[in-house]
Order: structure tokens, then sequence, then C-alpha cells
């Protein structure tokens, strides 16, 4: 797949799985057996049992594997603007400053550790794409990891896997849904998981004949602490229900133009000023993706 940056939502995908998955849910709940079970071919006690499969404990620490913390922010921040005044420690609080983030240039080819690209990712999201009551990206979702390995060279291709871990709340969701409703809306909440964490995995390749470009290849999507195998049985059948496409390959092109853009979506890197386009290197021990500004 290659992609190039245009305008359009950074999120927007994500919260049309979030609808997705809360419409299966009440599909779950309310529809007849046999409609599903001879008009869509599927079995509800299916979908109940991957429900359950999701509503399952999770150890977090087996999950999120790379921790990033705020010093990460801010040593990220002077990397790409050469400066702290844009997200700076003041204190015992950290302060993000919008109007200098909107004017500051990148410095000219700057790179950052998988930890302070995340780091910095999340700040952006959420600080400045948050706020809209329907799609506050704060207030339901929140980046937990982004993860670089298996860099490779390959004649004039760069590529490297990336780990996208976020965290959906859940909960949040249903505190919404439950506040003016009562009754069948009460029952079906009790079947949604109050959090559900999406392990994005794909590789993005960049060639440096045509740097206005990227290609994503697709891995896997790994619900919660779910196999790959269940993960994608899953997928498949919110999917089915739905009529909708959000496969594996659907969400890992989401979670990518959250971070460089596609044709129909801006991404984090589009907003930085001066950006012209990213690429990756390696020194042996780090992964960095290089923010090239021309």
């Amino acid at each position: 797949m290659g992609s190039t940056r245009k305008n359009g939502s950074i999120v927007g995908g994500i919260f049309k799985f979030l609808g997705i998955f809360l419409a299966v849910i009440a599909v779950l709940v309310i529809a007849a057996y046999c409609f599903l079970r001879f008009s869509l071919g599927i079995d509800i006690f299916d979908v109940k049992n991957k429900i359950d499969l999701l509503n399952q404990p999770v150890d977090e620490s087996k999950i999120i594997t790379e921790t990033y913390s705020d010093e990460d922010a801010v040593n990220g921040f002077n990397v790409l603007f050469g400066t702290n005044s844009v997200y700076s420690n003041n204190g015992e609080e950290y302060v993000f400053d919008l109007d200098e983030f909107i004017v500051a240039p990148v410095a000219a080819n700057v790179k950052l550790t998988d930890e302070q690209f995340a780091s910095v990712v999340n700040i952006f999201l959420n600080k400045v794409y948050s706020g809209n009551d329907k799609e506050d990206y704060a207030k339901y979702i929140s980046l937990k990891q982004i993860q670089f390995s298996n860099f490779k060279v390959n004649g004039t291709k760069t590529s490297v896997d990336i780990k996208f871990v976020s965290k959906i709340d859940f909960e949040k969701i249903k505190e919404n849904m439950l506040a003016d409703e009562r009754g069948l809306v009460d029952f079906i909440t009790g079947f949604i998981p109050d959090n559900l964490f999406i392990t994005s995995n794909f590789t993005v390749s960049v060639d440096s004949t045509n740097v206005a470009t990227y290609n994503i290849q697709s891995k896997s999507v790994i619900l919660n602490q779910l196999s790959q195998q269940q993960s994608t049985e899953t997928l498949q059948l919110l999917s089915k229900i739905a009529g909708n496409g959000i496969l594996a390959e659907n969400l890992n092109n989401t979670f990518a133009s959250v971070l460089f853009g596609n044709q129909e979506n801006k991404g984090f890197l589009d907003v930085l000023n001066g950006f012209s386009h990213f690429t990756f290197e390696s020194d042996g021990t780090n992964i960095y993706i290089c923010i090239i500004n021309e």
C-alpha cells in the first residue's frame, strides 16, 4: 500500500471502529438468533464467546513492554524544535504550549527514538486533537506504546516493524450510554469490556527515490491478550456482523495514518511546521525515525 499525506481527520477511522464495536454488542443482545444464524450465517453463541474472551482480565504489563515518560516528551520536543518551549517542566507540572507548537519550525534532519516519538505523538493527540465531545481522543483512547524493531535496508528501501499499542476506555463510553437511559441499555453495557487493548503490528517501508510516499505491510492486530488466531477470528466476526471492513489490515492502515498520514488523513508528522519527509536509521543499538526538514 502506498500512501501520501493529505487533509482529513487524524483518528476518524478509530472512532468508526468504536461505533462498529458497540453496534455489534447491541446486535448480540437484541437480534434474533435465527436471523443471525440463517440470514447472515452467524452463530450468536460464537459472538458471545468472543465477547467473553474480551472481558477476561488483562495484565497490562504483558501488553505494554516499552513504556515512555514525560521526560521522553520533553527530550523529544527538544530534539524536534531545538528548544523546550513547546513542552517543558514547570516545577512539578508539565506544560504544553499549543501556540508555540503551531509556529515552531522543525530543526533540520532530527531523529527520535521510539520512546520519544511515542511520547510526543501522545502529547499531540491529548493536547491538540481533543475537546470535541464526539471525537475526543484523550477522553476515550490513550497511546500506550510505539516500538521500532527489525530495521532493514534493501537497496533504496528502508523498513522498520512498528508495534502500536492503544487502550480504549469503554468504561467512559458506558457511563455516557447510561447517563440518560436504563433498561435495555443497562443490560447491553454489561457485555461491553471496560477496556480494550489493541496491539497493531505493521511494517513501514520508505524508498529514498520517492520520499513523498511510504508503504504499509499489515502483519497482525492483537486484542487484549488473545492469541493472534483468536484476535483475527474476532475481528472477522465483528466485520461480518457490521458489514464493514474492520479487519487487521484496515486497523493497521488507520493507526499508521495517525502517525504518518495517508491520501485521506493528515497524520502527526503533517502538522509539523517545515516537515518534508521521514525515514529510519539505526546505530546498531537504537532505531530512530528521522524527520527531514527541507
